[in-house]
């Protein structure tokens, strides 16, 4: 039988097939294999290349925000700018990303990766 998932919203169809020792075993394969995808398509390596640098300045960002954020604003406000401040800026920052992250991954399940992406280049 074929089984029809449009739930993530891409249309894959996967067979189910029986095994020798009488046991079901679902078929994933989705379509094309992924040594083609990752060398014969323009598609991936620019993907990989956007969460690579979004990873990458995410990451650099966190590492250096409370230098930035006590060099540039503990003059303008000492009093709001302490260490305390600073920890629990880089402290929210982080779950921040990492919430983003998750968001984005949920969402892209859902939508799929193009509209994804499209509505990521929106904001």
């Amino acid at each position: 039988s074929l089984i029809n998932d449009s739930s993530a919203g891409e249309n894959t169809t996967c067979e189910n097939s029986d095994d020798s020792d009488g046991l079901r075993k679902e078929n994933t394969n989705s379509g094309l294999p992924a040594s083609y995808v990752t060398t014969n398509t323009t598609q991936f390596p620019l993907l990989w290349l956007a969460v690579f640098g979004n990873a990458t300045g995410g990451l650099a960002l966190l590492s250096s925000s409370k230098l930035m954020l006590t060099d540039i604003f503990a003059g303008v406000a000492p009093d709001i700018v302490t260490p305390a401040f600073s920890t629990g800026y880089v402290s929210a920052l982080g779950l921040g990303m990492s919430a983003g992250r998750f968001g984005w991954s949920a969402m892209s399940d859902l939508l799929g990766r193009k509209q994804s992406y499209a509505l990521f280049g929106l904001g």
